[in-house]
């Protein structure tokens, strides 16, 4: 296991890279699209469509960044409802603990889907030759980032659920009175 998460880790300081140099990429593009526009009064035509797709990939690797780091948004009206039913105080932990597996699992099977149907659109993109409209760049570079960086999210995620589940059995044992 300490190998799987080295590699993830590995992943993780790559994602990170890639997204900081696409956004720097894309803020370095947006001050040329300004300068040019206001101080040389002169549209640079390909600027916006290249942070379109600079916007879009340095998102979907930032998810994927935040899965790593477990820092996505959630919703936690479980919270609420446990703590109204459940007042044992190992209880609630062992329901937090096998929530957390569940959307573990949710998760993990939602990224994996979505990144294969991003993989067959690209591959679709590639074998139709589609290109930017202004720039000419073939848009299957973009939906197999996004692809990538899908399955990089289900990654992370698969490696929670393993965490996620060792803690559950950990939470179970105790409320059932095994020991901490």
């Amino acid at each position: 296991m300490k190998v799987i998460k080295a590699i993830d880790k590995g992943l993780y300081q790559g994602e990170r890279i890639f997204t900081i140099a696409t956004f720097v990429a894309m803020m370095f593009i947006m001050f040329l699209q300004v300068f040019f526009r206001y101080i040389i009064k002169a549209n640079l035509a390909w600027s916006e469509e290249s942070m379109r797709y600079l916007f879009v990939v340095t998102s979907f690797f930032g998810a994927a960044c935040a899965t790593y780091e477990r820092k996505h948004v959630v919703i936690d009206f479980l919270g609420v409802v446990v703590e109204k039913f459940f007042k044992n105080e190992n209880h609630r932990e062992a329901i937090y603990s096998g929530t957390g597996c569940l959307v573990n699992v949710v998760s993990t099977v939602f990224f994996i889907y979505i990144g294969t149907v991003m993989f067959r659109y690209a591959a679709e993109l590639q074998s139709k030759n589609h290109t930017s409209s202004v720039m000419m760049m073939p848009l299957w570079w973009v939906g197999y980032a996004v692809s990538l960086a899908l399955f990089l999210c289900a990654f992370h995620n698969l490696l929670g659920l393993f965490e996620s589940a060792e803690v559950f059995v950990k939470d179970m044992k105790v409320m059932k009175g095994g020991g901490k």
